[in-house]
């Protein structure tokens, strides 16, 4: 699980709650100030070229549902796929994630500064859990799955 910071704006994504009539509620994708503490705004996301995005305080994937992006587990619903590029988030089409994370930004381009997210810590885990010993963690000075989910880690990116 990695949590996100808009490298220029301080932001990070952020689950925003909406009440909806009924009592029901609708939880989607923002962005707020970066809190570590915050649960809204812890995500499982993957390093690969396309990955979901999945809310830790919603348990659901973020979808596009009616027209709306939304975390759901609706069956009905699209799951949103991303990747990464050149430390920039892209939605569907080459589109970047844009600074207020609300719509769809411009095409990629290699360099833009305003685009670029910096990655924060994170736990690193099994794609799928097994229940016990799910956590990378550095035991003795040795790499070993345990079931400690205070281990983090800082992943950084160089440059070439």
């Amino acid at each position: 699980k990695q949590w996100y910071q808009r490298r220029v704006r301080g932001n990070s994504f952020d689950v925003i709650t909406e009440d909806l009539p009924r009592n029901k509620k609708q939880y989607t994708l923002g962005a707020s100030p970066y809190d570590p503490l915050a649960p809204s705004q812890r995500f499982g996301v993957g390093l690969s070229g396309r990955w979901t995005l999945r809310s830790s305080l919603t348990q659901t994937f973020l979808a596009e549902l009616k027209g709306n992006k939304v975390f759901t587990d609706n069956e009905k619903a699209s799951v949103q796929k991303m990747r990464w590029n050149a430390r920039q988030i892209l939605r569907h089409a080459g589109y970047v994630v844009p600074p207020t994370v609300v719509g769809t930004g411009p095409d990629f381009k290699f360099g833009e500064k305003e685009f670029e997210f910096e990655r924060r810590h994170c736990v690193i885990t099994r794609l799928i859990k097994m229940g016990m010993e799910d956590n990378l963690a550095l035991v003795d000075g040795n790499l070993v799955m345990s079931s400690d989910k205070n281990s983090h880690w800082s992943l950084e990116q160089g440059d070439l």
